[in-house]
Protein backbone atom coordinates (compact mmCIF):
# COMPACT_ATOMS: atom_id res chain seq x y z
CA UNK A 1 0.00 0.00 0.00
CA UNK A 2 2.66 2.37 1.03
CA UNK A 3 4.61 1.53 -1.89
CA UNK A 4 1.50 2.03 -4.22
CA UNK A 5 1.32 5.59 -2.26
CA UNK A 6 4.61 6.37 -3.20
CA UNK A 7 4.65 5.48 -7.01
CA UNK A 8 1.52 7.83 -7.09
CA UNK A 9 3.27 10.59 -5.28
CA UNK A 10 6.25 10.08 -7.77
CA UNK A 11 3.99 10.22 -10.74
CA UNK A 12 1.90 13.42 -9.76
CA UNK A 13 5.23 15.27 -8.68
CA UNK A 14 7.00 14.22 -12.15
CA UNK A 15 3.45 15.17 -14.04
CA UNK A 16 3.82 18.36 -12.36
CA UNK A 17 7.49 18.73 -13.04
CA UNK A 18 7.25 18.21 -16.81
CA UNK A 19 3.88 20.18 -17.20
CA UNK A 20 6.39 23.13 -15.33
CA UNK A 21 8.91 22.55 -18.15
CA UNK A 22 7.18 22.44 -20.78
CA UNK A 23 5.30 26.06 -20.10
CA UNK A 24 8.80 27.21 -19.21
CA UNK A 25 10.23 25.92 -22.82
CA UNK A 26 6.81 27.77 -24.36
CA UNK A 27 7.58 30.98 -22.69
CA UNK A 28 11.26 30.72 -23.47
CA UNK A 29 10.58 30.03 -27.71
CA UNK A 30 7.69 33.01 -27.21
CA UNK A 31 10.87 34.94 -25.96
CA UNK A 32 13.23 34.09 -27.98
CA UNK A 33 11.17 34.62 -30.83
CA UNK A 34 13.50 34.65 -34.06
CA UNK A 35 11.04 34.68 -36.42
CA UNK A 36 10.57 38.47 -35.77
CA UNK A 37 7.10 38.74 -34.04
CA UNK A 38 5.67 37.64 -30.19
CA UNK A 39 1.76 38.44 -30.00
CA UNK A 40 0.56 38.14 -26.71
CA UNK A 41 -3.53 38.15 -25.78
CA UNK A 42 -4.90 38.56 -22.60
CA UNK A 43 -8.87 38.56 -21.63
CA UNK A 44 -8.45 40.70 -18.33
CA UNK A 45 -9.67 37.74 -16.78
CA UNK A 46 -7.01 34.54 -16.85
CA UNK A 47 -3.26 35.45 -16.40
CA UNK A 48 -1.35 35.94 -19.10
CA UNK A 49 2.24 36.05 -19.54
CA UNK A 50 3.88 39.24 -19.90
CA UNK A 51 0.69 41.23 -19.57
CA UNK A 52 -0.19 42.06 -15.57
CA UNK A 53 -3.91 42.70 -14.36
CA UNK A 54 -5.42 45.60 -15.34
CA UNK A 55 -5.30 48.61 -12.66
CA UNK A 56 -6.78 50.06 -10.88
CA UNK A 57 -9.68 46.52 -10.97
CA UNK A 58 -12.30 49.05 -9.04
CA UNK A 59 -12.95 50.18 -13.12
CA UNK A 60 -14.19 47.04 -14.10
CA UNK A 61 -16.42 44.37 -13.54
CA UNK A 62 -15.78 40.66 -14.07
CA UNK A 63 -17.87 37.17 -14.52
CA UNK A 64 -19.31 36.48 -11.08
CA UNK A 65 -18.83 39.97 -10.08
CA UNK A 66 -21.10 42.35 -11.60
CA UNK A 67 -20.05 41.55 -15.17
CA UNK A 68 -23.39 40.82 -17.37
CA UNK A 69 -21.91 37.81 -19.56
CA UNK A 70 -18.56 36.07 -19.52
CA UNK A 71 -16.12 38.97 -20.01
CA UNK A 72 -14.53 41.92 -18.32
CA UNK A 73 -16.32 45.58 -18.80
CA UNK A 74 -14.75 48.66 -18.14
CA UNK A 75 -17.05 51.09 -15.96
CA UNK A 76 -14.40 53.76 -15.72
CA UNK A 77 -11.49 55.25 -17.10
CA UNK A 78 -8.57 55.24 -17.92
CA UNK A 79 -7.31 51.58 -17.48
CA UNK A 80 -3.73 50.80 -17.25
CA UNK A 81 -2.09 47.60 -18.45
CA UNK A 82 1.42 46.66 -17.70
CA UNK A 83 3.35 44.68 -20.60
CA UNK A 84 6.60 43.55 -19.46
CA UNK A 85 7.67 41.60 -22.80
CA UNK A 86 11.40 40.15 -23.45
CA UNK A 87 13.44 42.71 -24.73
CA UNK A 88 15.06 43.16 -28.76
CA UNK A 89 11.93 44.50 -29.96
CA UNK A 90 11.19 47.82 -32.21
CA UNK A 91 7.66 48.33 -32.11
CA UNK A 92 4.45 47.18 -30.45
CA UNK A 93 0.83 46.52 -31.98
CA UNK A 94 -1.96 47.26 -29.62
CA UNK A 95 -5.45 45.67 -30.63
CA UNK A 96 -8.36 46.29 -28.34
CA UNK A 97 -11.06 43.76 -29.17
CA UNK A 98 -14.44 45.59 -27.62
CA UNK A 99 -18.26 44.91 -28.00
CA UNK A 100 -19.49 47.20 -30.81
CA UNK A 101 -22.25 49.59 -30.23
CA UNK A 102 -21.84 50.56 -26.97
CA UNK A 103 -18.68 53.62 -26.78
CA UNK A 104 -18.59 56.31 -29.01
CA UNK A 105 -14.94 57.44 -28.26
CA UNK A 106 -12.18 54.69 -27.26
CA UNK A 107 -8.58 55.56 -26.95
CA UNK A 108 -5.45 54.12 -26.49
CA UNK A 109 -2.06 55.40 -25.42
CA UNK A 110 1.62 54.51 -23.99
CA UNK A 111 3.28 55.67 -21.29
CA UNK A 112 6.34 58.02 -22.87
CA UNK A 113 7.67 60.20 -19.79
CA UNK A 114 8.03 58.38 -16.09
CA UNK A 115 8.79 61.90 -14.61
CA UNK A 116 4.99 63.00 -14.68
CA UNK A 117 3.07 59.25 -15.92
CA UNK A 118 2.33 61.56 -19.02
CA UNK A 119 0.81 59.21 -22.56
CA UNK A 120 0.86 59.33 -26.02
CA UNK A 121 -2.74 58.92 -26.23
CA UNK A 122 -4.34 57.74 -30.00
CA UNK A 123 -7.86 58.42 -30.87
CA UNK A 124 -9.06 54.58 -31.85
CA UNK A 125 -12.50 54.19 -31.87
CA UNK A 126 -15.31 57.42 -32.69
CA UNK A 127 -18.45 56.82 -33.61
CA UNK A 128 -18.82 60.35 -34.83
CA UNK A 129 -15.84 60.10 -37.48
CA UNK A 130 -17.31 56.35 -38.53
CA UNK A 131 -20.72 57.89 -38.77
CA UNK A 132 -20.15 61.20 -41.29
CA UNK A 133 -21.62 61.14 -44.19
CA UNK A 134 -18.53 63.50 -45.69
CA UNK A 135 -16.35 62.62 -47.92
CA UNK A 136 -13.05 61.65 -46.84
CA UNK A 137 -9.31 61.48 -47.91
CA UNK A 138 -6.48 59.62 -46.12
CA UNK A 139 -2.76 60.77 -46.49
CA UNK A 140 -0.30 58.59 -44.35
CA UNK A 141 -1.26 58.58 -40.94
CA UNK A 142 -3.93 61.44 -41.41
CA UNK A 143 -7.68 61.69 -42.73
CA UNK A 144 -9.63 64.59 -43.55
CA UNK A 145 -13.50 64.71 -43.52
CA UNK A 146 -14.45 67.51 -45.93
CA UNK A 147 -18.80 68.67 -46.06
CA UNK A 148 -18.51 70.54 -49.06
CA UNK A 149 -16.35 68.43 -50.94
CA UNK A 150 -13.94 70.88 -51.70
CA UNK A 151 -10.51 69.28 -51.58
CA UNK A 152 -9.50 66.48 -53.95
CA UNK A 153 -6.13 65.65 -51.96
CA UNK A 154 -4.70 66.66 -48.34
CA UNK A 155 -2.18 68.95 -49.61
CA UNK A 156 -4.87 70.85 -51.05
CA UNK A 157 -6.92 71.47 -47.56
CA UNK A 158 -3.25 71.84 -46.19
CA UNK A 159 -2.74 75.07 -48.82
CA UNK A 160 -5.96 76.66 -48.41
CA UNK A 161 -7.36 75.45 -44.99
CA UNK A 162 -10.65 76.76 -43.68
CA UNK A 163 -10.80 78.96 -40.92
CA UNK A 164 -10.10 77.31 -37.27
CA UNK A 165 -13.49 77.95 -35.82
CA UNK A 166 -14.98 76.04 -38.93
CA UNK A 167 -12.51 72.98 -38.85
CA UNK A 168 -12.84 70.00 -36.28
CA UNK A 169 -9.55 68.28 -34.72
CA UNK A 170 -9.72 64.54 -33.43
CA UNK A 171 -5.74 63.98 -32.01
CA UNK A 172 -2.72 66.01 -33.12
CA UNK A 173 -2.83 67.27 -35.87
CA UNK A 174 -1.63 69.52 -38.47
CA UNK A 175 -3.93 73.03 -38.08
CA UNK A 176 -4.23 76.24 -39.61
CA UNK A 177 -2.06 78.88 -37.77
CA UNK A 178 -3.86 80.76 -35.03
CA UNK A 179 -4.17 84.62 -34.83
CA UNK A 180 -4.93 86.71 -31.71
CA UNK A 181 -6.48 89.99 -33.47
CA UNK A 182 -5.17 92.87 -31.73
CA UNK A 183 -2.70 91.21 -29.45
CA UNK A 184 -0.34 93.96 -28.19
CA UNK A 185 3.42 92.53 -26.31
CA UNK A 186 4.29 93.70 -22.86
CA UNK A 187 7.51 93.95 -20.99
CA UNK A 188 6.36 94.12 -17.89
CA UNK A 189 6.61 91.31 -15.34
CA UNK A 190 4.05 90.06 -13.49
CA UNK A 191 3.33 87.79 -11.06
CA UNK A 192 0.38 85.05 -10.88
CA UNK A 193 -0.01 83.23 -7.35
CA UNK A 194 -1.60 79.64 -7.48
CA UNK A 195 -0.86 76.35 -6.19
CA UNK A 196 -0.82 73.86 -8.97
CA UNK A 197 0.00 70.27 -8.59
CA UNK A 198 2.18 67.93 -10.99
CA UNK A 199 2.46 68.47 -14.46
CA UNK A 200 0.94 71.13 -16.48
CA UNK A 201 0.71 72.51 -20.39
CA UNK A 202 1.04 75.98 -20.26
CA UNK A 203 -0.54 77.78 -23.88
CA UNK A 204 0.95 81.32 -24.25
CA UNK A 205 0.67 83.52 -27.24
CA UNK A 206 3.99 85.43 -28.86
CA UNK A 207 4.11 88.38 -30.85
CA UNK A 208 7.62 89.85 -31.22
CA UNK A 209 8.76 89.37 -27.68
CA UNK A 210 10.63 87.12 -25.64
CA UNK A 211 8.93 83.76 -24.17
CA UNK A 212 9.89 83.48 -20.00
CA UNK A 213 8.18 81.77 -17.38
CA UNK A 214 10.21 81.63 -13.96
CA UNK A 215 8.57 79.18 -11.73
CA UNK A 216 8.54 79.28 -7.95
CA UNK A 217 7.85 75.40 -6.72
CA UNK A 218 8.25 73.31 -3.82
CA UNK A 219 8.56 69.31 -3.36
CA UNK A 220 6.46 68.35 -0.94
CA UNK A 221 8.44 64.50 -0.51
CA UNK A 222 5.29 62.67 0.11
CA UNK A 223 6.34 60.02 -2.47
CA UNK A 224 10.04 58.13 -2.66
CA UNK A 225 11.83 58.75 -4.96
CA UNK A 226 13.70 61.90 -6.70
CA UNK A 227 11.25 64.75 -8.06
CA UNK A 228 13.08 66.36 -11.01
CA UNK A 229 11.67 69.37 -12.71
CA UNK A 230 11.91 69.56 -16.37
CA UNK A 231 10.31 72.71 -18.40
CA UNK A 232 10.39 72.51 -22.29
CA UNK A 233 8.99 74.78 -24.69
CA UNK A 234 7.54 73.56 -28.31
CA UNK A 235 5.49 75.02 -31.00
CA UNK A 236 1.89 74.32 -29.44
CA UNK A 237 1.49 71.62 -32.67
CA UNK A 238 4.42 69.56 -32.35
CA UNK A 239 2.98 66.39 -31.16
CA UNK A 240 1.70 66.71 -34.96
CA UNK A 241 4.90 66.17 -36.48
CA UNK A 242 6.32 62.51 -36.94
CA UNK A 243 9.76 61.86 -35.13
CA UNK A 244 10.89 63.17 -32.06
CA UNK A 245 10.36 67.20 -31.32
CA UNK A 246 13.25 68.86 -29.56
CA UNK A 247 12.25 72.01 -27.24
CA UNK A 248 13.32 75.13 -28.72
CA UNK A 249 14.18 75.35 -25.11
CA UNK A 250 14.43 74.13 -21.61
CA UNK A 251 15.41 74.14 -18.26
CA UNK A 252 15.98 70.93 -15.82
CA UNK A 253 16.01 71.76 -11.66
CA UNK A 254 16.99 68.87 -10.07
CA UNK A 255 15.55 66.98 -6.78
CA UNK A 256 15.37 68.88 -3.47
CA UNK A 257 18.18 66.08 -2.01
CA UNK A 258 15.54 64.52 0.24
CA UNK A 259 14.20 60.89 -1.84
CA UNK A 260 12.16 59.59 1.17
CA UNK A 261 8.49 59.82 1.98
CA UNK A 262 8.66 61.67 4.90
CA UNK A 263 6.66 64.61 4.15
CA UNK A 264 9.50 67.03 5.09
CA UNK A 265 8.84 69.56 2.44
CA UNK A 266 11.67 71.71 0.78
CA UNK A 267 11.77 75.77 1.00
CA UNK A 268 10.96 77.49 -2.37
CA UNK A 269 13.46 77.24 -4.89
CA UNK A 270 13.20 78.27 -8.57
CA UNK A 271 13.47 77.02 -12.41
CA UNK A 272 13.17 79.42 -15.05
CA UNK A 273 12.93 79.12 -19.31
CA UNK A 274 12.88 81.62 -21.79
CA UNK A 275 13.05 81.60 -25.56
CA UNK A 276 13.77 84.71 -27.90
CA UNK A 277 13.53 85.13 -31.91
CA UNK A 278 9.92 83.10 -31.88
CA UNK A 279 7.95 83.42 -34.75
CA UNK A 280 3.85 84.78 -34.17
CA UNK A 281 1.58 82.24 -32.49
CA UNK A 282 1.56 80.13 -29.50
CA UNK A 283 3.62 78.01 -28.07
CA UNK A 284 3.48 75.39 -25.41
CA UNK A 285 5.47 75.22 -22.27
CA UNK A 286 5.66 71.72 -20.93
CA UNK A 287 6.20 72.10 -16.98
CA UNK A 288 6.86 68.59 -16.13
CA UNK A 289 6.72 66.97 -12.90
CA UNK A 290 5.50 64.30 -10.55
CA UNK A 291 2.46 64.65 -8.02
CA UNK A 292 5.70 65.65 -5.35
CA UNK A 293 5.86 69.06 -7.10
CA UNK A 294 3.65 72.03 -6.06
CA UNK A 295 3.87 75.61 -8.64
CA UNK A 296 3.11 78.13 -5.80
CA UNK A 297 4.03 80.88 -8.30
CA UNK A 298 4.81 81.85 -11.79
CA UNK A 299 6.58 85.55 -13.15
CA UNK A 300 6.18 85.84 -16.62
CA UNK A 301 5.82 89.03 -19.08
CA UNK A 302 3.40 87.08 -21.15
CA UNK A 303 -0.24 88.70 -21.39
CA UNK A 304 -1.43 85.42 -22.45
CA UNK A 305 -1.05 82.59 -20.83
CA UNK A 306 -3.98 79.71 -20.10
CA UNK A 307 -3.84 75.90 -19.31
CA UNK A 308 -4.65 73.59 -21.75
CA UNK A 309 -7.52 70.87 -20.57
CA UNK A 310 -6.17 70.37 -17.14
CA UNK A 311 -5.60 72.17 -13.66
CA UNK A 312 -4.81 70.43 -10.48
CA UNK A 313 -5.02 72.88 -7.92
CA UNK A 314 -2.94 72.41 -5.22
CA UNK A 315 -3.54 72.26 -1.49
CA UNK A 316 -1.59 74.39 1.05
CA UNK A 317 -0.16 71.80 3.66
CA UNK A 318 3.22 72.65 4.32
CA UNK A 319 2.91 76.34 2.58
CA UNK A 320 0.72 78.46 3.86
CA UNK A 321 -1.86 78.66 6.77
CA UNK A 322 -4.59 79.86 5.02
CA UNK A 323 -6.68 78.11 1.93
CA UNK A 324 -8.10 80.99 0.54
CA UNK A 325 -10.53 79.40 -2.59
CA UNK A 326 -9.89 79.74 -6.18
CA UNK A 327 -11.55 81.67 -8.79
CA UNK A 328 -10.03 80.14 -12.49
CA UNK A 329 -11.74 80.81 -15.60
CA UNK A 330 -12.71 78.00 -18.02
CA UNK A 331 -13.91 76.90 -21.40
CA UNK A 332 -14.95 74.51 -23.39
CA UNK A 333 -18.53 72.75 -22.93
CA UNK A 334 -17.99 70.21 -20.02
CA UNK A 335 -16.06 70.37 -16.47
CA UNK A 336 -15.29 67.48 -14.43
CA UNK A 337 -13.84 67.59 -11.23
CA UNK A 338 -12.22 64.60 -9.03
CA UNK A 339 -10.41 64.71 -5.64
CA UNK A 340 -8.68 61.83 -4.48
CA UNK A 341 -8.37 63.07 -0.73
CA UNK A 342 -10.88 63.71 1.82
CA UNK A 343 -9.71 67.68 2.23
CA UNK A 344 -11.16 68.09 -1.13
CA UNK A 345 -14.42 66.85 -1.24
CA UNK A 346 -15.99 70.79 -1.24
CA UNK A 347 -18.91 72.40 -2.61
CA UNK A 348 -17.65 74.57 -6.23
CA UNK A 349 -19.40 77.02 -8.25
CA UNK A 350 -19.20 77.11 -11.92
CA UNK A 351 -20.79 79.99 -13.79
CA UNK A 352 -22.52 80.72 -10.18
CA UNK A 353 -24.21 76.75 -10.19
CA UNK A 354 -23.45 74.54 -7.45
CA UNK A 355 -21.14 71.48 -8.76
CA UNK A 356 -20.89 69.10 -5.18
CA UNK A 357 -17.69 66.76 -4.94
CA UNK A 358 -19.57 64.12 -2.54
CA UNK A 359 -17.04 60.69 -2.86
CA UNK A 360 -13.15 60.18 -3.64
CA UNK A 361 -11.96 59.13 -6.94
CA UNK A 362 -15.28 59.99 -8.44
CA UNK A 363 -16.00 62.64 -11.31
CA UNK A 364 -18.82 64.81 -10.96
CA UNK A 365 -19.17 66.77 -14.19
CA UNK A 366 -21.74 70.14 -15.28
CA UNK A 367 -22.52 71.47 -19.00
CA UNK A 368 -20.25 74.95 -19.52
CA UNK A 369 -22.96 77.93 -20.26
CA UNK A 370 -22.36 78.73 -24.23
CA UNK A 371 -20.64 82.03 -23.24
CA UNK A 372 -17.19 81.45 -22.27
CA UNK A 373 -14.99 81.89 -20.51
CA UNK A 374 -17.33 80.50 -17.15
CA UNK A 375 -15.98 80.88 -13.95
CA UNK A 376 -15.30 78.35 -11.57
CA UNK A 377 -14.68 78.94 -7.80
CA UNK A 378 -13.16 76.44 -5.08
CA UNK A 379 -13.00 76.89 -2.00
CA UNK A 380 -10.46 74.44 -1.29
CA UNK A 381 -7.57 72.89 -2.93
CA UNK A 382 -6.42 69.68 -3.93
CA UNK A 383 -8.91 69.14 -6.79
CA UNK A 384 -8.36 67.97 -10.57
CA UNK A 385 -10.53 70.43 -12.76
CA UNK A 386 -10.48 68.81 -16.63
CA UNK A 387 -12.47 70.59 -19.32
CA UNK A 388 -12.36 70.18 -23.52
CA UNK A 389 -11.35 73.85 -23.38
CA UNK A 390 -8.57 75.89 -21.72
CA UNK A 391 -8.26 76.92 -18.11
CA UNK A 392 -7.21 80.74 -17.12
CA UNK A 393 -5.45 81.55 -13.82
CA UNK A 394 -7.00 85.19 -14.14
CA UNK A 395 -9.83 86.81 -16.41
CA UNK A 396 -7.56 88.65 -18.23
CA UNK A 397 -4.82 85.86 -19.34
CA UNK A 398 -8.11 84.19 -21.18
CA UNK A 399 -7.91 83.11 -24.51
CA UNK A 400 -8.73 80.25 -26.51
CA UNK A 401 -6.31 79.24 -29.15
CA UNK A 402 -7.82 75.13 -29.47
CA UNK A 403 -9.77 74.32 -32.46
CA UNK A 404 -13.01 72.30 -32.19
CA UNK A 405 -12.22 68.95 -30.75
CA UNK A 406 -15.23 66.23 -30.73
CA UNK A 407 -16.11 64.74 -27.50
CA UNK A 408 -18.15 61.54 -26.84
CA UNK A 409 -21.21 63.44 -26.44
CA UNK A 410 -20.74 65.68 -30.51
CA UNK A 411 -23.25 64.63 -33.00
CA UNK A 412 -23.10 65.33 -36.67
CA UNK A 413 -25.93 67.78 -35.35
CA UNK A 414 -23.47 69.46 -33.35
CA UNK A 415 -20.99 70.24 -36.17
CA UNK A 416 -23.75 71.70 -38.41
CA UNK A 417 -24.73 73.97 -35.64
CA UNK A 418 -20.72 75.34 -35.13
CA UNK A 419 -20.80 75.84 -38.74
CA UNK A 420 -17.78 72.92 -39.11
CA UNK A 421 -16.72 72.04 -42.56
CA UNK A 422 -13.89 69.86 -41.85
CA UNK A 423 -12.49 67.32 -39.80
CA UNK A 424 -8.78 66.25 -39.35
CA UNK A 425 -7.79 63.37 -37.39
CA UNK A 426 -5.10 60.95 -36.56
CA UNK A 427 -7.22 57.85 -36.83
CA UNK A 428 -8.15 54.86 -38.72
CA UNK A 429 -11.74 53.38 -38.04
CA UNK A 430 -11.72 49.98 -36.09
CA UNK A 431 -12.33 46.68 -37.82
CA UNK A 432 -15.82 45.06 -37.27
CA UNK A 433 -15.92 41.19 -36.30
CA UNK A 434 -19.07 39.71 -35.61
CA UNK A 435 -20.28 41.86 -32.69
CA UNK A 436 -17.15 43.26 -31.54
CA UNK A 437 -14.94 45.76 -32.98
CA UNK A 438 -10.68 45.88 -32.91
CA UNK A 439 -9.28 48.83 -32.38
CA UNK A 440 -5.28 49.53 -33.41
CA UNK A 441 -2.37 51.71 -33.06
CA UNK A 442 1.06 51.28 -33.33
CA UNK A 443 3.88 52.93 -31.19
CA UNK A 444 7.46 52.31 -31.31
CA UNK A 445 9.19 51.11 -28.33
CA UNK A 446 12.32 53.39 -28.50
CA UNK A 447 10.42 56.28 -27.96
CA UNK A 448 7.99 54.76 -24.99
CA UNK A 449 9.10 55.05 -20.92
CA UNK A 450 9.31 52.40 -18.62
CA UNK A 451 8.04 51.61 -14.93
CA UNK A 452 9.75 51.19 -12.00
CA UNK A 453 9.42 47.47 -12.40
CA UNK A 454 10.27 48.04 -15.84
CA UNK A 455 7.14 47.20 -18.00
CA UNK A 456 5.95 49.72 -20.58
CA UNK A 457 2.71 50.59 -19.41
CA UNK A 458 -0.30 51.13 -21.87
CA UNK A 459 -3.93 52.86 -21.25
CA UNK A 460 -7.42 52.28 -22.34
CA UNK A 461 -9.71 55.56 -22.26
CA UNK A 462 -13.49 55.41 -23.06
CA UNK A 463 -14.53 58.87 -21.63
CA UNK A 464 -17.52 59.93 -20.36
CA UNK A 465 -18.80 56.31 -19.70
CA UNK A 466 -18.13 56.86 -15.72
CA UNK A 467 -20.61 59.91 -16.38
CA UNK A 468 -23.28 58.00 -18.87
CA UNK A 469 -23.81 54.49 -16.60
CA UNK A 470 -22.81 52.33 -19.71
CA UNK A 471 -19.72 49.83 -19.24
CA UNK A 472 -17.72 48.83 -22.08
CA UNK A 473 -17.25 44.77 -22.34
CA UNK A 474 -14.19 43.79 -23.12
CA UNK A 475 -12.60 40.54 -25.16
CA UNK A 476 -9.66 41.63 -25.44
CA UNK A 477 -6.31 43.24 -25.46
CA UNK A 478 -3.64 42.04 -27.75
CA UNK A 479 0.35 43.32 -27.92
CA UNK A 480 2.48 41.82 -31.22
CA UNK A 481 5.90 43.07 -30.82
CA UNK A 482 8.15 43.27 -34.08
CA UNK A 483 11.54 43.43 -35.49
CA UNK A 484 13.58 42.12 -38.02
CA UNK A 485 13.80 38.09 -37.97
CA UNK A 486 17.41 36.85 -36.54
CA UNK A 487 18.90 33.14 -35.67
CA UNK A 488 18.25 31.39 -33.10
CA UNK A 489 22.11 32.19 -31.52
CA UNK A 490 20.83 35.96 -32.70
CA UNK A 491 17.46 35.91 -30.11
CA UNK A 492 19.50 34.02 -27.20
CA UNK A 493 21.87 36.76 -27.49
CA UNK A 494 19.63 39.84 -27.68
CA UNK A 495 17.28 38.34 -24.58
CA UNK A 496 20.15 38.20 -22.03
CA UNK A 497 21.53 41.92 -23.33
CA UNK A 498 18.81 43.47 -21.56
CA UNK A 499 15.96 45.94 -22.21
CA UNK A 500 15.91 48.19 -24.47
CA UNK A 501 16.91 51.58 -24.05
CA UNK A 502 13.64 54.14 -24.02
CA UNK A 503 13.45 57.57 -23.53
CA UNK A 504 16.11 59.55 -20.67
CA UNK A 505 14.17 59.96 -17.23
CA UNK A 506 13.84 63.40 -17.28
CA UNK A 507 12.61 63.40 -20.99
CA UNK A 508 9.23 65.39 -21.53
CA UNK A 509 6.97 64.30 -24.43
CA UNK A 510 5.21 67.25 -25.87
CA UNK A 511 1.51 67.22 -26.16
CA UNK A 512 1.34 63.90 -23.54
CA UNK A 513 -1.23 63.53 -21.92
CA UNK A 514 -1.34 62.73 -18.13
CA UNK A 515 -4.32 61.78 -16.13
CA UNK A 516 -2.96 62.92 -12.86
CA UNK A 517 -2.68 59.59 -11.08
CA UNK A 518 -0.91 56.80 -10.38
CA UNK A 519 -2.75 53.88 -11.24
CA UNK A 520 -0.42 51.61 -8.58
Amino acid sequence: MNADLRLFRLVVRSLAALSAAVVLIWLAVKALAPGGVLSVTADFIQPTPFVSEPMPSARLLFPGNGAAGNRAEIIGEPVYVDFTPPPGFDSVDVAFRYRDGIQPDIRIGALVSGLDQSFDVRPAGNALLDGLPWSRIASGRYSLWSKNRKYASFDAYLNDPPPRSQTAAVGRVPLPPFRLPGYAPSAVARTVTRSLRGPQRFLAYIKGEKLNFSFSIQDMNRESGADPVVVAVYPADAAAVSGPVPPLASAVLPDDGDVADDQKQSGLRTVTVSASGLAEGVYAVEFGADQDIFIRSFTTTQRKAVLEGRAYLGDHVGYSDQSAGTTVWVGGRRITVRTDHPEGLQNLTVAGAPLVITELHLKAAVSLPSAAPAAVRTPAGDVLLETDGVIALTKDDYFDPLPFVPDWTTTADDLERRGIVAAVADYEAPETAGDDRIARTSFDLHSLARTEDGAYRFVLSAPGIDLSGRSLPVTSVSFTLRRRPVSWSKAWSRLLSGGNVGPAAGTRAPGAVSFGENPR
